[in-house]
């Protein structure tokens, strides 16, 4: 069983973005919103440890350290964290003029 566990994590930290865990920094105050609906404040210029995930539509999904999915705007991040979303979620130039 662990051997089968240890497997599974091998393979989703090999996914694109899961394993390339970064410091984001926030630009302005806001919030962030888990899967559960738990919610955590930051300031701006605070900063986070994580993972990113996918895009949602205009929010940035991100892993954080405590292994919970953290959902918040790509207008809180700064824009060396948005030109990093855009290129790891494969957003066209197109598509990043409206983000």
């Amino acid at each position: 069983m662990m051997l089968l566990i240890l497997l599974l994590a091998t393979c989703l930290l090999s996914l694109p973005g899961w394993s390339q865990t970064r410091t984001w920094t926030f630009i302005q105050d806001g919030k962030m919103v888990n899967q559960s609906g738990g919610t955590w404040s930051f300031k701006m210029n605070g900063r986070i440890d994580a993972a990113f995930v996918r895009l949602d539509g205009t929010n940035a999904v991100l892993f954080a350290p405590d292994a919970t999915y953290r959902t918040l705007p790509l207008t809180s991040l700064s824009q060396t964290d948005r030109a990093y979303v855009r290129r790891a979620g494969g957003v066209t130039e197109t598509e990043a003029e409206n983000m």
